[in-house]
């Protein structure tokens, strides 16, 4: 991010993140907890299906799914 808006931007784009997850755990009054690499992917799965679909797709290929139980 440094690379791309600044150093002292990204700086403060970070300070404000962390600053809005504190403000949260105390508003909450729970502890930090790690969400994890694929918490969004998991969030929206048939978002992150159909993107995925479509992106194979425009490689040129046919995509037929099912779910595996």
């Amino acid at each position: 991010m440094a690379a791309r808006i600044g150093k002292k931007k990204s700086l403060i784009a970070l300070a404000h993140t962390m600053l809005v997850s504190i403000y949260h755990m105390i508003k909450k009054k729970e502890p930090y907890k790690e969400l994890g690499a694929d918490y969004l992917e998991n969030l929206h799965k048939d978002r992150t299906v159909k993107r995925l679909k479509k992106r194979i797709e425009s490689f040129g290929y046919t995509v037929a799914l099912s779910e595996v139980e």
